[in-house]
């Protein structure tokens, strides 16, 4: 391996499945990421919590570890680390694994993904989990916060776009395993996965022994093609100006987050969207304590605890976000100081002294990030994705350039884009009363903005 080159193998198993194989024989493991193409915003009102039902299945029995407990045993026989999750667009199963054991655990995976039973016992004891993990979930104000954001950003919330990962009380309760086979049949198929492994093994014999479990095992079944993605195509329209509120009883602050219109993976290159981060950290970022709205409002005014700015990505709708925290009399002394943080970004009267610390920054340790082999299979992930929508892999040296060569003034221009007062959410979470909450911050921001 170069200094800064990621030199990896690439081929497809000839049921289409993607493999790519990253060698780095200084290690002692092996990590597995086995990624299928399917989430949330691959399904619809009806199905919503499908595939993350889908995830919990596997673990519970497969063709040849027909229940929970041989699952787990073999995993642990094989000092096996690992998980997985559902996310907006993909299922991915992981794990760490010493590399004498790389046969068992690519057979491991293989019967996760390609041989799970879905026994109608099972179905009915994981419903019962997700329904408790969802009560778990709604009893957090960061729930709150989410649901108040992703149900007031766009102008129609009958899409994919707003539905949450692991569904709602009603989706989930009314699975049938029959839904299940077919969700599984529609998107559990070679040619909609991916295998990623990097670490310390044979290549040569780790293309035989995928060929073997994710190819030839299964070489009598008749897969279904790739599924499309119609969340590409079919999005909804982001809301303009909007003050929404939500309650949750036994709370004693406000909990505040004002959103716009981000860049997206799709509509958006990666050069434009590496700018983001740059425009987060100048704005509000607890690593970066002399942002703008971390001085002002921790520092300088004491009134919160913390302040960040952050980005949530959905392909084709993204969301930049501000999120804070405080004590409600301080409603519009903290609305005041956001607006005119923001402000002086976009009129750029700021200094660019963050900006320089974090791209120097990012230049001195990117090829230190490479030497943990996680942040390298994600490396490879991502850049895989940027290859299939944007027909473009960057390299660590291309990166590397586009770092370099950032100026301030691109973060200014980012700014600009982005942080349109006429299309900002403002959302609250309190215990009060939402009507007296939205009453009362309209009341502020229209003194604000007359300022």
């Amino acid at each position: 391996m170069g200094k800064s080159k990621i030199e990896f193998t690439k081929f497809y198993l000839p049921n289409g499945l993607k493999c790519i194989l990253y060698r780095r024989p200084e290690l002692h493991s092996v990590h597995i990421s086995v990624q299928v193409n399917v989430g949330s915003l691959d399904e619809n009102e009806k199905n919503n919590g499908l595939s993350h039902l889908l995830e919990h299945l596997p673990f519970n029995g497969t063709r040849d570890l027909p229940s929970w407990s041989e699952v787990d045993r073999f995993n642990n026989n094989i000092a096996g680390s690992g998980n997985a999750y559902t996310s907006i667009s993909h299922t991915k199963y992981y794990g760490i694994f010493p590399s004498q054991y790389i046969e068992q655990a690519i057979y491991y995976y293989s019967q996760l993904v390609l041989h799970p039973l879905l026994k109608d016992e099972e179905i009915t004891k994981e419903k019962d989990i997700i329904l408790d993990e969802m009560k778990r979930d709604e009893d957090t104000v960061e729930s709150k916060i989410y649901d108040n954001i992703r149900l007031n950003r766009f102008e129609d919330n009958n899409t994919s776009y707003s539905y949450k990962v692991i569904g709602s009380k009603d989706t989930v309760s009314k699975f049938t395993r029959k839904e299940l086979l077919q969700h599984y049949d529609n998107y559990y198929v070679p040619e909609n996965m991916e295998i990623y492994i990097v670490g310390n093994f044979n290549e040569e014999l780790t293309k035989r022994l995928l060929n073997k479990y994710f190819c030839n095992d299964v070489k009598d079944k008749d897969y279904a093609h790739k599924p499309e993605r119609k969340f590409i195509k079919e999005y909804p329209e982001y809301s303009k100006f909007k003050i929404h509120a939500v309650q949750k009883g036994d709370l004693d602050q406000y909990y505040l987050t004002i959103t716009f219109p981000g860049f997206g993976k799709l509509n958006k290159t990666i050069e434009d969207r590496l700018a983001v981060p740059f425009l987060e950290i100048t704005l509000a970022s607890p690593q970066y304590q002399h942002s703008v709205l971390w001085r002002r409002l921790r520092e300088e005014l004491g009134l919160v605890y913390g302040v960040n700015a952050y980005q949530y990505d959905l392909y084709q709708r993204s969301m930049f976000i501000v999120e804070t925290s405080f004590n409600p009399e301080y409603l519009e002394t903290i609305l005041k100081e956001i607006y005119d943080g923001i402000n002086k970004i976009k009129q750029n009267k700021v200094t660019d002294e963050i900006f320089k610390t974090r791209q120097k920054r990012l230049l001195d340790i990117q090829l230190m990030t490479l030497d943990n082999p996680e942040n390298v299979l994600n490396w490879i992930e991502e850049q895989e994705e940027e290859m299939e929508y944007h027909g473009k892999y960057l390299t660590i040296e291309e990166y590397i350039n586009i770092i370099k060569n950032y100026k301030f003034e691109d973060v200014i221009n980012t700014s600009t884009q982005i942080l349109d007062w006429n299309n900002v959410n403002i959302g609250i979470v309190s215990s009060h009363k939402p009507q007296d909450v939205v009453k009362e911050a309209e009341k502020v921001w229209n003194r604000i903005v007359k300022k």
